[in-house]
């Protein structure tokens, strides 16, 4: 499954990145905002 061309460990790091920018405490409702 390639989304926007990008493989599991491109998606990882996204992920990690998106962490520490975001914070744990935020992560949720920064899910929410972009899932609607």
């Amino acid at each position: 499954m390639n989304i926007f061309n990008l493989g599991p460990l491109e998606l990882a790091i996204i992920a990690i990145v998106a962490l520490v920018v975001v914070g744990p405490r935020q992560l949720p409702e920064l899910g929410r905002m972009v899932g609607r």
